[in-house]
Protein backbone atom coordinates (compact mmCIF):
# COMPACT_ATOMS: atom_id res chain seq x y z
CA UNK A 1 0.00 0.00 0.00
CA UNK A 2 0.95 3.44 -0.79
CA UNK A 3 2.27 5.71 1.85
CA UNK A 4 3.70 9.69 1.88
CA UNK A 5 5.06 11.12 4.31
CA UNK A 6 6.35 14.93 5.05
CA UNK A 7 8.28 15.60 7.76
CA UNK A 8 9.41 19.11 8.83
CA UNK A 9 12.70 19.34 10.37
CA UNK A 10 13.38 23.02 10.13
CA UNK A 11 12.22 26.33 9.16
CA UNK A 12 10.63 25.67 5.42
CA UNK A 13 12.88 22.78 4.90
CA UNK A 14 11.29 19.36 5.02
CA UNK A 15 11.74 15.76 4.17
CA UNK A 16 8.82 13.97 1.76
CA UNK A 17 8.54 10.61 1.53
CA UNK A 18 6.50 8.42 -1.28
CA UNK A 19 6.77 4.58 -0.67
CA UNK A 20 5.03 1.12 -1.74
CA UNK A 21 5.98 -2.44 -0.90
CA UNK A 22 9.92 -2.00 -1.39
CA UNK A 23 9.95 0.99 -3.10
CA UNK A 24 10.99 4.15 -0.75
CA UNK A 25 12.37 7.22 -1.91
CA UNK A 26 13.30 10.01 0.51
CA UNK A 27 13.61 13.80 -1.12
CA UNK A 28 14.01 17.03 0.88
CA UNK A 29 11.47 19.70 0.24
CA UNK A 30 12.07 23.46 0.48
CA UNK A 31 9.31 26.32 0.95
CA UNK A 32 10.24 27.72 -1.96
CA UNK A 33 7.62 25.54 -3.61
CA UNK A 34 3.84 24.80 -1.67
CA UNK A 35 4.86 20.80 -1.72
CA UNK A 36 2.24 20.49 1.05
CA UNK A 37 -0.32 21.55 -0.59
CA UNK A 38 0.67 20.01 -4.18
CA UNK A 39 0.74 16.77 -3.08
CA UNK A 40 -3.19 17.45 -1.45
CA UNK A 41 -4.78 18.91 -4.24
CA UNK A 42 -3.21 15.57 -6.69
CA UNK A 43 -4.95 13.61 -4.28
CA UNK A 44 -8.19 15.53 -4.47
CA UNK A 45 -7.57 15.93 -8.30
CA UNK A 46 -7.37 12.32 -8.31
CA UNK A 47 -10.52 11.29 -6.47
CA UNK A 48 -12.54 13.56 -8.57
CA UNK A 49 -11.93 11.52 -11.30
CA UNK A 50 -8.63 13.13 -13.34
CA UNK A 51 -7.21 10.88 -15.17
CA UNK A 52 -3.81 12.49 -14.47
CA UNK A 53 -2.24 14.54 -11.42
CA UNK A 54 1.11 15.57 -10.30
CA UNK A 55 3.05 17.56 -7.26
CA UNK A 56 7.12 18.56 -7.20
CA UNK A 57 9.24 19.39 -4.38
CA UNK A 58 11.92 22.00 -4.77
CA UNK A 59 15.26 21.11 -2.83
CA UNK A 60 16.96 23.67 -4.65
CA UNK A 61 18.79 23.03 -7.29
CA UNK A 62 17.00 19.43 -7.29
CA UNK A 63 13.10 19.53 -8.46
CA UNK A 64 11.73 15.95 -7.99
CA UNK A 65 8.20 15.03 -9.97
CA UNK A 66 5.85 12.76 -9.33
CA UNK A 67 3.14 11.66 -11.56
CA UNK A 68 -0.02 9.76 -10.92
CA UNK A 69 -1.99 8.48 -14.11
CA UNK A 70 -5.10 6.59 -13.77
CA UNK A 71 -4.89 3.07 -15.99
CA UNK A 72 -7.29 0.46 -16.70
CA UNK A 73 -9.42 -1.03 -13.69
CA UNK A 74 -9.44 1.81 -11.73
CA UNK A 75 -5.15 1.54 -11.22
CA UNK A 76 -2.61 4.41 -10.99
CA UNK A 77 0.44 4.13 -12.38
CA UNK A 78 2.62 6.39 -9.97
CA UNK A 79 6.24 7.78 -11.79
CA UNK A 80 8.58 9.68 -9.37
CA UNK A 81 11.76 11.12 -11.16
CA UNK A 82 14.39 13.84 -10.05
CA UNK A 83 16.02 16.24 -12.92
CA UNK A 84 19.52 15.88 -10.73
CA UNK A 85 22.85 15.15 -12.35
CA UNK A 86 24.24 14.15 -9.78
CA UNK A 87 23.87 10.19 -9.00
CA UNK A 88 23.05 10.39 -5.31
CA UNK A 89 20.28 12.65 -5.86
CA UNK A 90 19.09 11.21 -9.32
CA UNK A 91 16.33 8.11 -8.92
CA UNK A 92 12.93 7.20 -11.22
CA UNK A 93 10.51 4.51 -9.93
CA UNK A 94 7.17 3.20 -10.90
CA UNK A 95 4.95 1.13 -9.51
CA UNK A 96 0.61 0.72 -9.39
CA UNK A 97 -1.39 1.93 -6.98
CA UNK A 98 -5.33 2.93 -6.98
CA UNK A 99 -7.10 6.26 -6.35
CA UNK A 100 -8.26 5.15 -3.08
CA UNK A 101 -5.11 4.30 -1.56
CA UNK A 102 -3.32 7.32 -2.74
CA UNK A 103 -6.30 9.87 -1.57
CA UNK A 104 -6.16 7.85 2.35
CA UNK A 105 -2.15 7.79 2.09
CA UNK A 106 -2.55 11.77 1.72
CA UNK A 107 -5.40 11.90 4.25
CA UNK A 108 -3.29 10.10 6.96
CA UNK A 109 -0.44 12.88 5.79
CA UNK A 110 -2.57 16.03 6.46
CA UNK A 111 -4.13 14.35 9.95
CA UNK A 112 -0.73 13.58 11.08
CA UNK A 113 0.54 16.83 10.54
CA UNK A 114 -2.80 18.47 12.35
CA UNK A 115 -2.10 16.25 15.40
CA UNK A 116 1.72 16.58 15.09
CA UNK A 117 2.03 20.28 14.99
CA UNK A 118 -1.50 22.09 14.27
CA UNK A 119 -1.97 24.30 11.72
CA UNK A 120 -0.61 27.36 13.06
CA UNK A 121 2.47 25.88 13.77
CA UNK A 122 2.74 23.83 10.97
CA UNK A 123 2.00 27.33 9.11
CA UNK A 124 4.91 29.01 11.02
CA UNK A 125 6.95 26.35 10.28
CA UNK A 126 6.57 25.21 6.62
CA UNK A 127 6.21 29.17 5.73
CA UNK A 128 2.45 28.32 3.73
CA UNK A 129 -0.72 27.82 5.03
CA UNK A 130 -2.25 24.42 6.21
CA UNK A 131 -4.11 23.26 2.93
CA UNK A 132 -7.51 22.66 4.63
CA UNK A 133 -10.01 23.21 1.58
CA UNK A 134 -7.76 20.66 -0.19
CA UNK A 135 -7.97 18.55 3.37
CA UNK A 136 -11.56 18.84 3.78
CA UNK A 137 -12.45 18.12 0.13
CA UNK A 138 -10.17 14.84 0.48
CA UNK A 139 -12.41 13.40 3.81
CA UNK A 140 -15.58 13.87 1.64
CA UNK A 141 -14.80 12.52 -1.65
CA UNK A 142 -13.21 9.44 0.59
CA UNK A 143 -15.76 8.93 2.38
CA UNK A 144 -18.49 9.28 -0.67
CA UNK A 145 -16.09 6.38 -2.11
CA UNK A 146 -17.17 4.24 0.62
CA UNK A 147 -14.08 4.95 3.39
CA UNK A 148 -15.53 4.68 7.01
CA UNK A 149 -13.03 7.92 8.39
CA UNK A 150 -14.84 7.94 11.87
CA UNK A 151 -15.55 10.63 13.64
Amino acid sequence: MIRVGFLGWGSGWADVSVANGDIAVKMMASYWHDSYSDIARAAVTIMRGAPKASFVTDAEPVICEWVFEREEGDFLKVTGSSDSADSDLSFHCSFRSTPREFGMAVLAMLEGTVKSYGERRFEKRWQHAFPEAQYQELRSLLAQSGVYLGQ
